[in-house]
C-alpha cells in the first residue's frame, strides 16, 4: 500500500503518521507516530483535558499489606527526562506490629512488602523520601524501613570473579 495523506481522521492497521508539508519546498516532516502496537512519538506540546491516567507502571505490594482490611496501597514509577520518580502511597489500617522490630502487616500473612524496586521500572535510586500523616493505630510507632540486598551481593560477588 503507499502513502497516503488524508485530511480529516483516520483508522490504519499499520499505524499512523501525522505530518506537515512545506509549503515551499514540500518537504513533508512527521509530527506525531503511533506505530501498531500503539506506542506514541510526539513532537510539539501535549495538552490533556481531564485526568490522565498512567496505568501501565504500577507497582504490587505483597499480600502481607494488600489483604488489610481497609488498607490502601497505591505505587506507580513514572520516567520523566530520563529520571523516574517512584511513589507509594499506604493507609496503615488494617495492618498492625505485635512490638518493637516487628514488621507491619496483615497479621500471620507473609510478604508484608511495599512494593519491588527494580532498575527496569523505577531506575537508580538516588535518594528517597517518607512522609508520615497520621502514628499508627498499634504496635510499634518507631516504623524503620529496610531493604533486601540479595541481588545487589550476587552482582557484586560475580563482578569480583
Amino acid at each position: 500500500m503507499a502513502n497516503t495523506t488524508f485530511n480529516g481522521p483516520v483508522r490504519a492497521e499499520q499505524g499512523f503518521k501525522q505530518i506537515t508539508k512545506n509549503a515551499t519546498t514540500g518537504a513533508i516532516t512527521d509530527n506525531t507516530t503511533i506505530d501498531s502496537s500503539g506506542n506514541i512519538v510526539a513532537g510539539g506540546t501535549a495538552t490533556f483535558a481531564g485526568i490522565v491516567d498512567l496505568n501501565g507502571n504500577t507497582m504490587s505490594a505483597g499480600t502481607g499489606i494488600t489483604t488489610g482490611t481497609g488498607t490502601v496501597y497505591a505505587g506507580a514509577a513514572v520516567k520523566v527526562g530520563g529520571v523516574y520518580s517512584t511513589s507509594i502511597l499506604i493507609d496503615l489500617t488494617g495492618l498492625a506490629s505485635s512490638g518493637s522490630g516487628d514488621i507491619i502487616g496483615k497479621a500471620a500473612t507473609a510478604n508484608s512488602h511495599v512494593g519491588q524496586i527494580t532498575a527496569a521500572n523505577n531506575g537508580t535510586i538516588l535518594t528517597g523520601q517518607w512522609s508520615v500523616y497520621e502514628a499508627p493505630a498499634g504496635g510499634d510507632p518507631d516504623i524503620d524501613f529496610g531493604m533486601r540486598m540479595k541481588q545487589l551481593v550476587q552482582k557484586m560477588q560475580q563482578s569480583q570473579v
